[in-house]
């Protein structure tokens, strides 16, 4: 049982050098110009990738945020309205009651829906300045030469019906767009 430990150890120390006497496996130890700026543009990438993580992240919990302190207030008027019911001595306030609330649920559906799209809004215009800084970057390697390395055939298709991502980004704008607008109308028509 020695002897056989002691002969795996003893080819594991012969492969061992065998292979760091050969130059392919030093290639990542003593990188090259081309290695450093291909390893440049992963970093880069990989940070733009967490980076836009984190907006995503940072949004979900701003939406989060807005949805709780609406059904907070909501909570706190509603009971508010059922102690009002409960002593409500005429058909007249309990009409006013009714009104008061249907005000109250008018107006703040229409400010949660304003806070909701201004935060989607927001992590847009984020996320839109990141690919514009990511996208500069791109452009100062391969104007100096530097090789980029090339996306895998997955992530290079397009993005839809023949869309390229510029395309799709711009559509993704046109609607928020489009979307914001009817929001700011419909509670423009509620006052």
């Amino acid at each position: 049982m020695a002897s056989k430990t002691s002969r795996s150890n003893g080819r594991a120390g012969a492969n061992t050098a065998t292979r760091a006497a050969t130059p392919s496996a030093n290639l990542f130890a003593t990188p090259s110009a081309g290695t450093d700026a291909a390893m440049s543009y992963t970093q880069g990438q990989f940070q733009a990738l967490i980076a836009m993580a984190d907006l995503m992240f940072k949004g979900a919990e701003q939406m989060r945020r807005t949805q709780m302190e609406a059904a907070h207030a909501a909570h706190q008027r509603h009971e508010q309205a059922q102690a009002q019911v409960a002593a409500a001595a005429t058909p007249t306030e309990l009409w006013q009651v009714q009104s008061e609330l249907l005000r109250f649920d008018m107006e703040s559906a229409g400010k949660y829906w304003q806070e909701l799209a201004a935060v989607c809004a927001s992590a847009q215009t984020e996320a839109y300045n990141l690919l514009t800084r990511q996208a500069a970057t791109l452009a100062v390697p391969a104007a100096q030469g530097v090789a980029i390395p090339a996306l895998p055939q997955a992530a290079a298709a397009p993005t839809g019906e023949g869309m390229d991502a510029a395309q799709a980004w711009n559509r993704w704008m046109d609607l928020s767009k489009q979307w914001t607008d009817m929001l700011y109308r419909t509670e423009a028509s509620l006052h």
